[in-house]
């Protein structure tokens, strides 16, 4: 019998999205046999046994599991221009074959990939750090200085990280909410200033703050103010200190919560799968 419990995300900078019903964000479950952890998935969410315990149906996905299931135009050309500048770059070896190529240009754009979120993790978690505890890691201190410059102006009283689940059987953490009522998720881009000043927000955006809204309501009972303000905070991964705001209008955040009801339903109903504290619809 496995005496290892459930490795339970702790700031910004760890990864998951599967969520137990009190908000936990849990990254890692013991493996069935005992002999070690494994990354949390759909298959350790229906069943997964810890400390002699059989869990089912247990854990819920993360908002942005959800949000995946619809196509993205911008990260999906984001995606191809990895994969041509990956074969643009890498040399092709004496002798090897197309598919082995092919194989080394798919590995090494998805590492690019990898890393740009890796960054945005701890891009996150110095804000998160900054909010929190008034420590900003060094190599981060101009790019927490633009954000928090960009926060000040908005006042309010700001939290970071915030973790909530809903009864319709989802869950995140929220970035970044002011008790006057913004709501704001971060989203690291590559770009200087001007670059990040062009930017525009889409769908998913919408999407990703309508449900940390409807999430933050339905998790803590103290929030003194719905969410009446919204944006997205484009931070740059490669320019330190270059930060901007995309407010997103009511309207749009009220449509995107719309179209997230439907992309979870959907998801529930393809994966045949609800976590058992579920007890709302969609």
């Amino acid at each position: 019998m496995s005496d290892m419990q459930p490795k339970t995300a702790t700031h910004a900078a760890e990864g998951g999205h599967w969520y137990d019903e009190h908000a936990g964000q849990i990254l890692e479950v013991p493996k069935a046999d005992g002999s070690g952890m494994t990354k949390c998935t759909l298959r350790q969410a229906r069943k997964c046994r810890i400390d002699g315990e059989l869990r089912e149906n247990w854990l819920a996905p993360g908002v942005t599991t959800i949000i995946g299931m619809a196509d993205k135009p911008g990260l999906t050309t984001w995606k191809v221009n990895q994969g041509i500048m990956a074969a643009l770059t890498l040399p092709r070896l004496d002798g090897e074959t197309d598919a082995a190529f092919l194989g080394r240009i798919v590995k090494d754009s998805k590492e690019q990939a990898e890393k740009a979120a890796e960054e945005g993790s701890r891009i996150h978690a110095a804000v998160q750090s900054h909010i929190q505890t008034g420590e900003t890691p060094p190599a981060y201190a101009m790019t927490v200085q633009a954000v928090m410059r960009i926060l000040y102006a908005l006042g309010g009283t700001w939290e970071s990280e915030i973790p909530c689940v809903s009864r319709v059987g989802v869950g995140t953490k929220v970035d970044l909410f002011s008790r006057n009522g913004w709501l704001i998720d971060i989203k690291g881009k590559e770009g200087d200033q001007e670059k990040l000043n062009s930017e525009r927000t889409y769908d998913e955006h919408a999407m990703q703050l309508a449900a940390g809204a409807r999430l933050l309501l339905d998790s803590h009972a103290d929030v003194p103010v719905e969410p009446a303000r919204f944006g997205i905070l484009f931070v740059s991964r490669d320019y330190p200190g270059a930060a901007t705001l995309c407010e997103v209008p009511r309207a749009k955040v009220e449509k995107g919560w719309a179209m997230f009801r439907h992309l979870l339903g959907y998801w529930q109903i393809k994966n045949d799968y609800r976590p058992y504290w579920a007890t709302e619809t969609v």
